[in-house]
């Protein structure tokens, strides 16, 4: 069984459904950037597919032309380079879902970053979801509930992609081949998210994407004077915009190690390689300024998650930071 499936968790028993043959119509799979959204998708709709009794059993044909995205009854939708999936993409999907089972069995189609569909695609998909083909299942891939129509809400089971327990995910970096230390301090950078997890460790050097990221975001935070910083701070959003939720992720992290650094409680901070820095920067200050600023970037990450216009989450949060200040 997949080891990015929480334990008890809704996508877990629906996994374990999957493997028994058994699934509903279509689910609404949300959750941040990384946290195993397509990979729930792929393994259950592998899982419905497989031909063997141990589902997915990853060698028969089935399974090896599911996961190289070459299944006749595994569809998948993307956005288009306009970053939108339209209407003629999802009358496309339909007319193929009019036909028979290629192999005679179910049919699994996943939708990525499902929240980019427009509200006519949307409403072009409802009816299919309101009276679906039979043996078929559809998975909705999108960054936050609130976003998808409520009428697409509310016909397909909401599975929220949960942040992994730190001793989980520390177990599950070790299997990956890291030692104890290194793979503590990765799961505590990600948040528990095991896409981002999993990245990281896999750029060790500290020079791969997402560690670019937190190094910018550990630039920022020691360098804020308030309205002075937002002109850079703005740029430095617009080109992360597709890691935003895990920068944010990284500036909150940075604020929590000084706050525990102002309360005597450094040996509970998570960011251990900066915290010289972190040290000298917590001294300009308050606890309530950060407790506050946290407070803040948590703040906008909801907001992101609801789908608000990115530009203003990201002015409305340093602004207020920077009153914060006075």
């Amino acid at each position: 069984m997949p080891d990015i499936f929480c334990a008890g968790s809704v996508a877990r028993r629906i996994f374990e459904s999957a493997q028994k043959g058994s699934a509903f119509h279509a689910y609404l799979v949300t959750g941040p950037k990384g946290s195993g959204k397509s990979r729930f998708a792929m393994e259950a709709g592998a899982a419905l597919l497989c031909s063997e009794k141990e589902k997915p059993c990853g060698g028969c044909a089935s399974c090896k032309m599911a996961y190289s995205k070459h299944h006749p009854d595994f569809l998948l939708i993307a956005p288009d380079d306009a970053g939108s999936i339209r209407i003629k993409q999802v009358r496309f999907l339909l007319e193929e879902l009019s036909r028979c089972a290629f192999y005679g069995g179910w049919r699994a189609i996943a939708i990525a970053r499902a929240e980019t569909m427009t509200s006519e695609a949307q409403n072009c998909l409802l009816k299919t979801l309101e009276e679906p083909p039979k043996k078929t299942c559809f998975f909705l891939l999108a960054a936050s509930y609130e976003v998808m129509l409520p009428t697409i809400r509310s016909r397909c089971v909401h599975v929220r992609m949960e942040a992994m327990d730190e001793g989980a995910l520390v177990q599950l970096l070790i299997k990956e081949g890291t030692d104890e230390n290194e793979a503590r301090q990765i799961a505590r950078i990600s948040g528990g998210v095991p896409g981002a997890a999993l990245e990281l460790l896999a750029d060790k050097k500290g020079d791969g994407r997402l560690w670019s990221v937190r190094k910018g975001m550990l630039e920022l935070i020691l360098s804020f004077k308030g309205l002075p910083s937002l002109p850079a701070a703005q740029n430095h959003f617009r080109s992360i915009r597709e890691d935003a939720e895990f920068a944010l992720s990284c500036m909150a992290s940075f604020c929590r190690d000084m706050l525990m650094i102002k309360a005597g409680c450094e040996a509970l901070a998570e960011n251990i390689d900066a915290l010289p820095r972190l040290r000298r920067t917590s001294e300009t200050f308050t606890k309530g300024q950060l407790g506050d600023i946290i407070d803040l970037i948590l703040q906008a990450k909801k907001q992101l998650a609801a789908n608000v216009n990115y530009a203003l989450a990201v002015d409305m949060l340093f602004i207020s930071a920077s009153e914060v200040l006075i």
